[in-house]
């Protein structure tokens, strides 16, 4: 998705949840950055997302290979003395609307986190 009037960034999805059962069912909240408020709605809700402290890779390939990126950080965060404070992030920093190939998607991958201790 490439910026278009009113937004002021890009696109990401929180992961507060992600079930292992088969039915790959989720607990994902989609947002997009806004520029200014949106009237109300019945099927979306607008709200200012929390700044966290995070570790982040810039994870470049397909989606469905994303789990190096998920597998990576949090070994990182254990050996460096920090720990996860909340659901982890994933900011689309190009799409396939922009980028034909998935080997050239870019994906920032975030873990919120706080200093252990």
């Amino acid at each position: 998705m490439s910026s278009g009037e009113g937004f002021s960034g890009h696109p990401m999805a929180i992961y507060h949840e992600m079930s292992a059962g088969l039915d790959g069912s989720a607990d994902v909240e989609i947002c997009v950055p806004l520029s200014h408020a949106l009237p109300a709605m019945d099927e979306m809700s607008t709200r200012t997302l929390e700044a966290v402290t995070g570790v982040s890779v810039v994870y470049q390939g397909p989606y469905q290979e994303i789990g190096l990126a998920y597998e990576a950080i949090p070994r990182w965060i254990t050996e460096h003395g920090y720990i996860v404070t909340g659901a982890p992030r994933e900011i689309y920093l190009n799409s396939p609307d922009e980028v034909q190939d998935p080997a050239d998607y870019l994906t920032e991958v975030v873990f919120p986190v706080k200093i252990a201790g």
